[in-house]
């Protein structure tokens, strides 16, 4: 196993498929199984290469490119990218701790049954594959996720601020949301499947023309979020507290609000008639019909 420490590797050079950069006086080569705690690298191009299971602990990635590069089983604890570009690249199975992914672009980039624990994607371009993946802590802060998929995934604490999407849809499928906060999030045409949230709090954010079908919603709140035109299916929402969100055209099929408290919410009223209210309390909403109102039992 190689070992390279706090040596700064730069001006790439191929041999037989693998990377070889000159670091000091010698030449080292980057191939599978090496371990470079403490290194940079910078205007590195990592294209093609098999990198499975090495140690980039601690490591800064500065303006390098990753294109078919596979990452897969490797360490990255306090490692971190700036300005770098992603294609088609494998992070499956890797333990990330601390990691800070900063304006970077990452597309068919797969994080398959990887760890995130304490990272952020900072100004980011993602468009990746979260299978299986767990988020721990993590911000996903000022971001695009145009079509990225979150399949089996599950966010524990985290923070997604001020993400937007925007030509391709976002979709999250069985995936598990505990105490995450969505903050002035764009998520216009977000699709959502069998998802679960634990105590999630939707705030300032926009699901205009989403679709969310047969999620549970356990203790969420939502203030002013944006739900115009979404299709709400088959869906439940407990002991949640809902306030000044607009649900304008929205449809409700076979949705239940159990134990809710629903303040300030602007409806079209006909759009309700498929949802059903269970010991929740309904005060000073606007309705587009207000002759009518929203079945209670």
């Amino acid at each position: 196993m190689k070992s390279e420490q706090n040596i700064e590797f730069v001006h790439p050079s191929l041999e037989d498929d693998r990377l070889t950069v000159p670091a000091g006086d010698t030449v080292v080569t980057v191939e599978p199984f090496s371990t470079f705690t403490g290194a940079v690298f910078r205007n590195i191009d990592f294209s093609g290469l098999s990198l499975i299971s090495c140690d980039f602990s601690a490591v800064t990635f500065e303006n390098c490119i990753f294109a078919d590069t596979d990452f897969s089983h490797g360490r990255f604890d306090t490692a971190t990218f700036v300005d770098c570009a992603f294609w088609n690249t494998s992070f499956a199975w890797a333990r990330m701790t601390q990691v800070s992914f900063e304006k970077c672009e990452l597309v068919d980039t797969r994080f398959a049954y990887s760890v995130l624990a304490s990272c952020s994607f900072g100004q980011s371009k993602v468009q990746g594959l979260f299978l299986g993946t767990v988020f721990k802590s993590t911000r996903l802060d000022h971001c695009t996720l145009d079509g990225s998929s979150f399949v089996s995934a599950k966010f524990l604490q985290c923070s997604i601020t001020d993400t937007t999407t925007s030509h391709f849809k976002v979709h999250f499928v069985n995936v598990f949301f505990k105490r995450t906060e969505l903050f002035t999030c764009r998520m216009h045409g977000v699709m959502m499947s069998s998802c679960k949230f634990v105590e999630a709090r939707f705030v300032l954010s926009s699901f205009m023309e989403g679709t969310v079908t047969r999620c549970t919603f356990i203790e969420p709140t939502f203030i002013h979020a944006d739900f115009e035109e979404a299709q709400l299916i088959s869906s439940t929402f407990t002991n949640g507290t809902i306030t000044a969100c607009r649900f304008g055209s929205a449809n409700f099929d076979e949705t239940i609000f159990d134990g809710c408290f629903l303040q300030k919410n602007g409806f079209v009223l006909a759009n309700l008639r498929g949802a059903v209210f269970y010991d929740s309390e309904l005060d000073r909403n606007v309705y587009g019909n207000t002759s009518d109102y929203p079945p209670e039992y």
